[in-house]
């Protein structure tokens, strides 16, 4: 299957880049540019590619304005040199997110995550449906993280628990943690709240992966499957109680 791709990007660089990427792989087909978001919002719906190269910050409309606007709904991958969008990229149901400069190598793996999930005009709920029921729920299934310049999705299911660092939250999983950029509070605001629970002023924990609890003062210390010990103030332990866990 030849994948028809369109590049929605308003840097020249970036545009060069992703040519010379897409001439290596003679199964992705080139069709179309636009350089604004009005362009490609017309381009989009004119061609119906299978998969776009988005840029978010783009003149006239941003890339998330562009996909609310069009009918077509192609696999998309957002290019942009702000990691702070991850976030919205994939609620977008995004395939990838690359984070300027991107070299070949990470273009060439984001084709091949597109690869290996097609066909692509059978790939699921549509993007804007998705997007619509995670804002109605306000809940948050996946997000990215960046590691080595690559930015990776993480399954929320699979956090262990998530630490306070300012405007940044440590997210620990069971073998590594990644430093992210958004508060703790919308974390909280935004997972399963019959998984996730607060049970520290500075902590957010996956109930699920609680291995046990140990009262200690007025609160409590809780160890998490990956070895990690958790303080519960008295109001967590108290919640944490009210689980029957």
């Amino acid at each position: 299957m030849t994948i028809r791709a369109v590049i929605v990007e308003d840097e020249p660089l970036a545009i060069d880049r992703l040519r010379t990427c897409l001439s290596y792989l003679e199964d992705v087909e080139l069709v179309g540019e636009a350089r604004d978001g009005q362009a490609a919002h017309n381009l989009i719906d004119k061609l119906q590619p299978d998969l776009v190269f988005l840029d978010i910050q783009l003149p006239l409309l941003s890339g998330f304005e562009v996909l609310r606007s069009i009918r077509h709904r192609p696999a998309v991958i957002f290019v942009t040199a702000h990691n702070e969008y991850a976030v919205s990229a994939f609620e977008w149901g995004a395939f990838d997110y690359l984070l300027k400069p991107f070299d070949k190598e990470r273009v060439l793996l984001a084709l091949s995550r597109v690869q290996e999930r097609s066909g692509l005009k059978d790939s699921g709920t549509p993007v804007e449906e998705r997007l619509d029921s995670t804002e109605s729920r306000g809940l948050l299934r996946r997000f990215f993280v960046k590691k080595q310049g690559i930015a990776f999705p993480v399954d929320t299911e699979t956090i262990v628990a998530i630490l306070a660092e300012g405007d940044y939250c440590r997210v620990y999983l069971a073998e590594e943690s990644h430093l992210v950029h958004l508060a703790l509070r919308d974390f909280e605001r935004r997972l399963a709240p019959d998984i996730f629970r607060r049970i520290h002023r500075s902590f957010l924990i996956n109930t699920t992966k609680i291995e046990r609890i140990e009262t200690s003062g007025r609160g409590a210390q809780v160890k998490m499957e990956n070895g990690l010990i958790v303080p519960a103030s008295r109001a967590g332990f108290a919640e944490l109680k009210s689980l029957h866990l």
